[in-house]
């Protein structure tokens, strides 16, 4: 069976090489930067920020509708958790 081709538009493809340098910098982002938002653009840091909200504005202000990645400098990436309930996945029924 062939592969399922894979879509360009996807944030793992779209920003791959954003968050191939997030996750090989990580350990020096987290001495310099640690709790901050980094702002990312192919294989630079532009910036560090203190949340995530200034370093959305940075990214617009500097690079319009383009794709950039903003991440926070934590140890490990949170994982989220989204009832089923939140979703209609699960009915209740009385």
């Amino acid at each position: 069976m062939p592969d399922a081709p894979v879509d360009a538009s996807a944030p793992e493809v779209l920003l791959h090489e954003e968050l191939t340098f997030f996750a090989t910098h990580r350990a020096q982002l987290l001495k310099d930067h640690p709790g901050k938002f980094a702002l990312i653009k192919r294989s630079e840091l532009i910036g560090a920020f203190d949340t995530d909200e200034n370093a959305y504005a940075a990214g617009v202000a500097q690079f319009g509708r383009e794709p950039f990645l903003i991440r926070q400098i934590v140890e490990t990436d949170p994982t989220a958790q989204f009832p089923a309930l939140t979703f209609g996945l699960l009915r209740v029924h009385p």
